[in-house]
């Protein structure tokens, strides 16, 4: 039982019974009672809290395959660009070697006929950090790695 309203005129309050309720029912007012019609509000709300667990994780899990995915197919373009862009500045200096008189010519000589694909893999560089910086530090550390090998040939 509880107050449901206060008389003013004659000073005291009403004792109601609590809604789905029968008066003498002594059982928990907070559970409806088994084969009620209660029991399915009680049991939605639970399996639609299953359902939406069910479905955060799956898109969860979904979503962290995709960027685990591209980040794999970011790695091998960087890697096909890389290996591309060795190959011919590797290729170019070799062509170059009978007719060559100083070899940091050479070197360089090879830089400027593979600059196309330098700046593809430049550009690629600048698209992963968008800072500038980073990519022409990639690219120099390419070079140096590059004429650091073609100079002990």
């Amino acid at each position: 039982m509880r107050f449901k309203a206060f008389n003013s005129r004659t000073g005291r309050g009403s004792l109601v019974a609590a809604p789905f309720r029968k008066v003498g029912d002594h059982s928990n007012p907070k559970r409806a009672p088994i084969g009620s019609n209660q029991e399915g509000y009680a049991l939605m709300p639970h399996l639609a809290r299953i359902f939406f667990i069910a479905f955060a994780s799956l898109a969860a899990s979904c979503s962290s395959e995709r960027a685990q995915k591209e980040a794999a197919e970011r790695k091998e373009i960087g890697r096909q660009l890389t290996a591309a862009y060795y190959s011919c500045v590797r290729t170019s200096f070799a062509s170059m070697r009978p007719t060559m008189v100083d070899r940091n010519m050479g070197i360089d000589q090879a830089f400027m006929v593979c600059r196309t694909e330098e700046s593809k893999l430049q550009a690629f560089e600048q698209s992963l950090s968008e800072n500038p910086n980073v990519s022409n530090a990639a690219i120099a550390a390419h070079r140096n790695t590059l004429k650091e090998e073609l100079l002990r040939q």
